[in-house]
């Protein structure tokens, strides 16, 4: 779980303990107020980028109605990813111009490597495994 910059919300991601290439990937999200409560009603961007900086996915107006939400990712380079988790708008109020967002810092190995290698570790708390 991480708290946005401003520390308004909490975002947790959830996710296999090995992401490799080639398999559909599940992430779990789950949105939170800074008192760490449940938020419902929230609209919400999804983005995951490449050591480069290049957008694999990048989803834009995702509702998470319970204040949950699931996405599926295939990836099909192995590397470092950064999954960003903007926040838009809270029980139909937009956030204008402070959009909240935190930046989970995760790796995706090739299918058959040791799921145990460096490029699977994470800077953010992975909430699925064991560091």
């Amino acid at each position: 779980m991480l708290q946005t910059a401003r520390g308004t919300y909490y975002i947790s991601l959830f996710f296999p303990p090995a992401i490799t290439t080639g398999n559909e990937t599940k992430f779990g999200i789950l949105f939170r107020d800074n008192a760490q409560n449940p938020i419902s009603e929230v609209s919400y961007g999804f983005k995951i980028t490449d050591k480069n900086g290049t957008a694999i996915v990048d989803l834009k107006d995702q509702k998470a109605p319970d204040g949950t939400s699931i996405q599926k990712v295939k990836f099909e380079k192995p590397g470092p990813i950064t999954v960003t988790v903007f926040i838009n708008a809270v029980g139909g109020s937009p956030m204008g111009d402070f959009v909240e967002s935190s930046d989970f810092k995760l790796g995706v190995s090739e299918a058959g490597q040791n799921a145990t290698s460096s490029s699977t570790s994470t800077s953010a708390p992975n909430q699925t495994s064991t560091q």
